[in-house]
């Protein structure tokens, strides 16, 4: 279990340089085991990323084993089926692991043994999936859904859209959390009396963040498991640090799944890669599991934090024209009693002040851009020391 208010550190937190490369041909011959992330790697949600076919093919081509290892919480079958949907060759994977996964064998486990109660309140999406996804939960396990808070015994969090499922009391929620990360109304209500009846939470995609098709980030499931944190925190102080479970990455588990299927297959843990965009859970957990990693960085959740800005030329530019500007501005007042050098001054003003509207319009006007701009190495470090999670490689996309 893992209070979702903090992060698991690596075991052998030592920080290194990451190695920039151009693609995975670059590294192929060192490892026989490629474990890929799905959103921000290898699709967007809607259709795969510009080179992950012909990538893929390239590495099956040359006998290298494949394995999804994903934050999704729907269960490892759905997530293959929707992958096929989207045009990838999953009969040549290895199989997938994901955290929804991950957490219906462990409350599976637990409820077997008598260690978890039989009422949930299911936290679910409202979507053309979400009726699969929530009776996938229910296979050989005997849940009793409830809808409110005073009536379960543990909270089972697979999406922000509704409160309760199988039941005529289903909520919606009356507004985007995705969209916001706020907690407020109905869901600021659940979680004040969650807290006050120290309910459990099973989070199914600790995700904080994720991309979406059209490029920006939105707020995933958790997110709220840390807010719940701070409730749990307000309400229970050091009795509610152990409430809440996360599952998937960057748990030992997860990996240490993975890399036993890989060891069925004869290909031992210094073989194998995770190729992830998430430096708090892709590269993490890569660390946690003890083998190597490489960060896509163009593509996921980091590519406003680590990439070159595309306006950064404009910026400086301005600079430079301003100063030199103001230079001759006060060259030119000194033979002309200052008139015309404030005016030339005034100009450089108007220069810097264009950088700045540049500076804060960019990024939300231009989502895409990130492909097209360069790796800024010292952002990169900056953020790898603020996760305690240094990747082997880096790259911009997923390609060959």
């Amino acid at each position: 279990r893992i209070g979702s208010h903090g992060r698991l550190r690596p075991e052998n937190d030592t920080a290194r340089r990451a190695d920039l490369i151009e693609g995975l041909s670059d590294i192929v011959d060192k490892y026989d085991g490629f474990l890929l992330d799905q959103f921000g790697v290898i699709h967007d949600g809607v259709a795969p990323m510009q080179h992950a076919l012909s990538t893929l093919h390239e590495l099956l081509a040359r006998g290298k084993k494949i394995m999804i290892l994903s934050n999704s919480s729907r269960r490892a079958n759905p997530t293959l089926h929707r992958l096929r949907q989207l045009g990838f060759p999953v009969e040549d994977f290895m199989g997938a692991m994901t955290a929804g996964e991950h957490a219906y064998r462990s409350i599976h486990t637990q409820r077997l043994k008598m260690k978890l109660g039989s009422n949930c309140l299911w936290l679910g999406r409202q979507n053309a999936n979400a009726e699969a996804a929530y009776s996938s939960y229910l296979d050989g396990v005997s849940l009793n859904f409830v809808a409110s808070a005073d009536e379960a015994e543990f909270i089972l969090l697979q999406g922000t859209d509704n409160i309760g499922n199988g039941s005529e009391r289903v909520q919606t929620l009356s507004y985007d959390y995705e969209a916001s990360g706020e907690v407020k109304n109905e869901l600021h209500d659940l979680l004040t009396l969650a807290a006050r009846c120290r309910l459990p939470m099973h989070c199914l995609n600790p995700d904080r963040v994720a991309v979406k098709p059209n490029g920006m980030l939105h707020f995933m499931q958790g997110s709220l498991a840390a807010h719940y944190q701070r409730y749990l925190d307000a309400e229970l102080g050091n009795d509610g640090k152990d409430l809440i479970s996360l599952y998937g990455k960057p748990t030992k588990e997860a990996f240490a799944h993975c890399l036993a299927e890989f060891k069925k297959s004869g290909i031992p843990s210094e073989r194998v890669v995770m190729i992830g965009d998430s430096l708090e859970h892709d590269i993490m957990g890569a660390a946690n599991g003890g083998i190597d990693s490489v960060l896509v960085a163009a593509t996921g959740i980091h590519k406003f934090s680590v990439m070159t800005t595309s306006y950064t030329v404009y910026a400086w530019s301005a600079a430079i024209v301003s100063v030199l500007s103001a230079g001759l501005g006060l060259q030119a007042s000194k033979k002309t009693r200052g008139l015309p050098g404030l005016a030339v001054i005034s100009f450089a003003g108007i220069c810097i002040a264009l950088a700045s509207v540049s500076l804060l319009g960019m990024p939300e006007e231009d989502p895409v851009s990130p492909l097209t701009r360069k790796i800024d190495t010292c952002k990169l470090r900056r953020l790898c020391n603020k996760f305690h999670a240094h990747p082997n490689y880096v790259l911009k996309q997923f390609k060959w």
